[in-house]
């Protein structure tokens, strides 16, 4: 295993953008939750989830690699497209009645 210190920081870095990431498509309905096997939605915790990514990059702003930067930007770009998406389908399904919309499409 490498001992540099800069390069473990990098992958726990992004471990940590990975792992919000994925809870955030989960909770966005777009993927089964590991845990329950289940596909649900639950937008407040996208939400939540994209708020500590978009707090994760205000505060590390300057002190990234260029990787660490783009891998950042990229996961917040995908995952606010899907969001809104998501919260229009939310917003459609209430006004039309019909319940939960389904979930999925990616």
């Amino acid at each position: 295993m490498d001992d540099d210190p800069a390069r473990i920081h990098e992958a726990r870095f992004l471990s940590l953008v990975v792992s919000l990431y994925n809870a955030a498509w989960v909770a966005l309905g777009k993927v089964a939750s590991p845990v329950t096997g289940k596909v649900e939605r639950d937008l407040e915790a996208a939400r939540g989830s994209i708020d500590l990514l978009e707090t994760l990059q205000a505060k590390t702003h300057g002190n990234l690699s260029a990787e660490e930067g783009k891998v950042l930007a990229n996961c917040l770009s995908a995952l606010r497209l899907n969001f809104v998406e998501e919260r229009a389908r939310a917003d459609a399904g209430a006004a039309g009645g019909g319940g939960a919309p389904e979930a999925g499409g990616g």
